[in-house]
């Protein structure tokens, strides 16, 4: 399935019909405009998010197709308030979206699980260093240096 095929099939007929003409007796929705839009919001999810859209995923989906009537709202000239309502959705989810499907956990830990024991906490193996992680550089700085001891 193509994203235009997928947003009619979420969307109303009479509203795509209104959205993507601009006869008001058209009887189908402008295949044209709509690609134009599906192609337009596709093209904003990658920028924003720096991943490829993909249409099996649910929540790119969700994102797109909010995304092209946004645009196709855009296209249209629409009351701006709930034109910018909706474009400000797909931004937001969009940028949400980059936040946590592009945050990897990088670690140069040497901490190793012990065997697990009903009934007591886990000991770990503490050979090294403890770094903690800068969320906002992605940085690690050495907290405390451990000994076989500790």
């Amino acid at each position: 399935m193509t994203l235009a095929t997928e947003v009619e099939s979420r969307y109303g007929t009479n509203f795509l019909i209104q959205l993507t003409n601009d006869d008001g007796t058209a009887t189908t929705s402008d295949a044209t405009r709509l690609a134009a839009a599906a192609s337009d919001a596709q093209g904003h999810f990658r920028r924003l998010t720096g991943l490829a859209p993909d249409i099996t995923q649910d929540w790119h989906l969700h994102l797109l197709c909010e995304g092209v009537v946004a645009y196709l709202e855009r296209y249209k000239a629409r009351d701006s308030s709930i034109m910018n309502s909706r474009m400000k959705n797909f931004v937001d989810g969009c940028i949400e979206l980059r936040k946590t499907a592009t945050f990897t956990w990088q670690t140069t830990s040497v901490l190793t699980p012990s065997p697990e024991t009903s009934g007591v906490k886990p000991d770990m193996d503490r050979k090294g260093k403890l770094r903690h992680m800068n969320m906002d550089e992605n940085t690690y700085s050495v907290e405390k240096t451990l000994t076989e001891d500790e």
